[in-house]
């Protein structure tokens, strides 16, 4: 008697131990611990998970070699079921290493967080030189690091098939330092 489904107004809710745990509204978005899924902002109210600690959504397999995904989709056929995404791969086949995370947006542009927290920008396997922790940036020509002081570009390291550049912005000097000390200014 604690258990039922009932039908509101255009509406449907499934109540387990005399609580309300999950709302269909007459829009269609539904929540889970919240029985006002359309009250939350509009790009993401279709689904809500609510709880007053710790809400959560796990995505389960029972193999080491699948992947969990989260996709955005701009259609049904081709590419456009999976233009964006989160991926966890717990295999190898995204063509990284295992346990390995994946940001995927334009379909093949990747943001990579391996096991060991290399990040790679443009690659699925970030380098990991001696064991350091590492960031590999990778492009058609090249990558880039620009660095900005509010919205202005103030130096960049960067490489292409020539070799490797370190540069300043024109008002800008360009300092190095060893262990804390100014060793070399250039203006």
């Amino acid at each position: 008697t604690d258990t039922k489904v009932s039908f509101g107004t255009d509406e449907i809710v499934l109540t387990t131990a005399g609580v309300d745990r999950m709302f269909v509204a007459a829009d269609g978005d539904v929540g889970i611990g919240t029985n006002t899924p359309s009250s939350y902002d509009d790009e993401g109210d279709n689904l809500i998970v609510f709880d007053t600690t710790t809400p959560g959504i796990t995505i389960a397999t029972d193999t080491t070699t699948s992947r969990g995904s989260l996709l955005f989709a701009d259609g049904t056929t081709g590419n456009e079921k999976y233009r964006g995404g989160v991926i966890y791969d717990h295999g190898t086949g995204m063509g990284g290493i295992a346990d390995t995370m994946y940001i995927r947006a334009a379909v093949n542009s990747y943001l990579v967080l391996d096991p060991t927290g290399n990040v790679g920008i443009g690659t699925k396997t970030p380098v990991n030189n001696a064991n350091w922790a590492g960031l590999t940036l990778s492009g058609v020509t090249g990558g880039q690091i620009d660095f900005q002081d509010d919205g202005t570009t103030v130096g960049s390291i960067y490489n292409g098939t020539w070799g490797l550049a370190i540069n300043s912005s024109p008002t800008k000097e360009l300092r190095l330092y060893s262990s804390d000390t100014l060793a070399l200014t250039l203006d």
